[in-house]
Formats: structure tokens, C-alpha cells, sequence
């Protein structure tokens, strides 16, 4: 029992070093190896990755069912990101859109409501 109070000890310090070690690691989550095949679940975005071993260097699509990584040079990949981006800057060219016709209604509202606002003070100051 003596003989096994040590050894206990020793185990019980390794394991709280070996737990504090992983508690203050950052998780890895990054493409070890890519695929060439095309992507079939709907794309929700996507990002690239540099080689930095063990991650590869890839482009990430982000899609319903998950990441998904892909070979940067494979020709479906960059047509897809073109697409993509594409896609984005013809939203953002309509939220700008929408956001310059909302301001001027807003200001067309405002002179309307001064302008009605004066008539009927004027038209109370003659009654």
C-alpha cells in the first residue's frame, strides 16, 4: 500500500499537466487534404487557406452540410468563387440602392410633413 501511494501521486500530477495542456490549446480545425470533386450541397460561402502544415492549402466552402474543402486550381472552384462573388456584389449594389431610396423618401416625407404642417397653421391663422 506504501509502494502505491507514489506512484498514485506521480499519475494524478501527469494527468492535471497533460489536462491543463489541452485546456490551453486552441482546437485544429483546418483541410489536411483537399478533394477535386465538385461540391453538390448548396454553397453558403466560402474562405481560403494558406499552407501552414499540417493544414493545406485550399478554399473552404461553407455549405449546408458542412465545410467542405477544395483544390484551389481546379477550374469549378474558381468559376464557383467568381460566381459567388459576383452574386455578392450585385447584392451589395442593391442594398445601396435600397438604403440611397429609403433616405430620400425619408426626406421627401419630412418636407412634405413641414409643408403640410405650414398650411395648416396658415389655414387655422385665417378661420
Amino acid at each position: 500500500m506504501q509502494l502505491l501511494r507514489p506512484f498514485a501521486i506521480v499519475t494524478i500530477l501527469l494527468s492535471l499537466t497533460v489536462l491543463e495542456t489541452v485546456a490551453g490549446e486552441k482546437l485544429l480545425t483546418c483541410c489536411t487534404k483537399v478533394s477535386t470533386k465538385k461540391v453538390t450541397a448548396p454553397i453558403t460561402g466560402f474562405r481560403f487557406q494558406k499552407k501552414n502544415p499540417p493544414c493545406v492549402t485550399a478554399v473552404i466552402f461553407e455549405t449546408t452540410e458542412g465545410p467542405f474543402c477544395s483544390h484551389w486550381q481546379e477550374k469549378w472552384v474558381q468559376e464557383t468563387i467568381r460566381s459567388i462573388r459576383k452574386k455578392q456584389n450585385l447584392l451589395n449594389a442593391m442594398r445601396s440602392v435600397v438604403t440611397s431610396t429609403v433616405s430620400t423618401i425619408t426626406n421627401s416625407t419630412g418636407a412634405t410633413r413641414e409643408a403640410l404642417s405650414s398650411n395648416v397653421t396658415a389655414t387655422s391663422a385665417i378661420v
